[in-house]
């Protein structure tokens, strides 16, 4: 996550939702 942190300083909502579900969907 440190990384992603980063390379995206200020991530849009729409991607931590994107990034979320993708969480979801793997587990």
């Amino acid at each position: 996550m440190a990384v992603l942190s980063n390379s995206f300083p200020a991530p849009s909502p729409s991607f931590l939702a994107t990034v979320l579900l993708l969480h979801l969907s793997i587990s």
